[in-house]
């Protein structure tokens, strides 16, 4: 059995976690690593609309898109019409409703995972009974950290509002108040690269700066739909607690989370916020990166997605998988009784 992974190839930091996402499943399901071939002409997205053929083979393809109206890519591969059994297509913005592709388009797409709650209901209009919700998650096994022996109390990393934006007053700021402060970390050119790079510096962090994108927009976020993204999952895998106005409105963030993962602000104020984290430093304790850790063992890791994504495949997990799976298992269950 073979189960193939088609993903886009995008160079930007903020695509590295789906890319790392990408070749961590290629290598766990035992397939290919495949790329999307380059938006289709208006002519060529109409052929391609055209049926593929359902064969009783050992093959499967797993397609990651960034936004819903990718699935033209997915849908120009050549080996879509005939070579796979079964095809799951994974969303990653499926808040993208505007770009929701028509029914005919998803057809004979077997399984349709979207990355929040809220976007289950806009895809089983059009792809009733295949949708499934997976949720943003995180290398937890392979690159998260469960350390207390942190040196940076306030890391800031990628989008910020105003206020949050200058490294230069905020750092100020922070030492007047007694804080630690770490500005946004270099960026690689190499998405591998700079993943392993951003995960070294959360390792070392107490708290992580992230905002909504509703309190914290920017020219390429949703102007009304609000969610969280990898910057929560990755901080938590590294044992830090998420500050900030946070993304309440995604029902991921009750889903995914739990008490202590983050501080939540009811204002940005730079002033005002700094304090409220003066404070919870104050209480902060090496379990909080302990309990942050273990929990992200337990429901943030990539690999509980992937199996459950095999599961509504109808697909059994392959060995490498399985294999992982039964040391995440291992590793919570034995981190917990460590820590308690």
């Amino acid at each position: 059995m073979a189960v193939d992974v088609a993903f886009f190839f995008d160079r930007s930091p903020g695509w590295a976690p789906i890319t790392h996402l990408a070749h961590l499943a290629a290598r766990l399901l035992g397939g290919e690593l495949l790329f999307l071939p380059p938006v289709p002409s208006k002519w060529h997205k109409v052929i391609n609309l055209r049926r593929r053929s359902i064969r009783r083979s050992n093959d499967h393809l797993v397609g990651i898109i960034r936004n819903p109206q990718d699935i033209s890519q997915l849908r120009a591969m050549a080996q879509f019409k005939s070579r796979y059994e079964n095809i799951a297509v994974w969303i990653i913005d499926s808040f993208n409703h505007q770009w929701t592709p028509p029914a005919v388009s998803l057809r004979d797409i077997d399984i349709v995972a979207v990355m929040r709650p809220n976007d289950e209901a806009n895809f089983e209009k059009i792809a009733p009974r295949r949708v499934i919700v997976l949720g943003w998650g995180s290398d937890v096994l392979g690159f998260g950290s469960g350390t207390g022996d942190k040196s940076v109390d306030i890391l800031r990393l990628g989008r910020q509002p105003g206020e949050w934006n200058d490294d230069i007053i905020t750092a100020s700021l922070c030492r007047q108040a007694g804080l630690s402060f770490e500005g946004r970390p270099p960026l690689l050119d190499d998405p591998s690269e700079n993943q392993k790079s951003v995960m070294r510096v959360l390792a070392k962090s107490r708290y992580l700066i992230a905002h909504s994108n509703l309190a914290a927009p920017a020219p390429y976020t949703h102007r009304r739909e609000e969610y969280i993204t990898a910057r929560w999952t990755d901080a938590l895998a590294c044992g830090a607690v998420v500050a900030g106005v946070q993304p309440r409105s995604d029902r991921s963030f009750d889903r995914l989370l739990w008490s202590g993962a983050f501080l939540d602000f009811d204002r940005i104020d730079l002033k005002y916020n700094i304090a409220a984290l003066k404070e919870a430093r104050a209480a902060w304790r090496p379990e909080v990166a302990s309990l942050n850790y273990r929990n992200a063992l337990a429901k943030l890791d990539w690999r509980w997605r992937l199996r459950e994504l095999l599961n509504s495949m109808g697909i059994d997990v392959p060995p490498i998988l399985a294999k992982e799976l039964v040391e995440l298992s291992s590793h919570a269950n034995n981190w917990g009784s460590q820590t308690t």
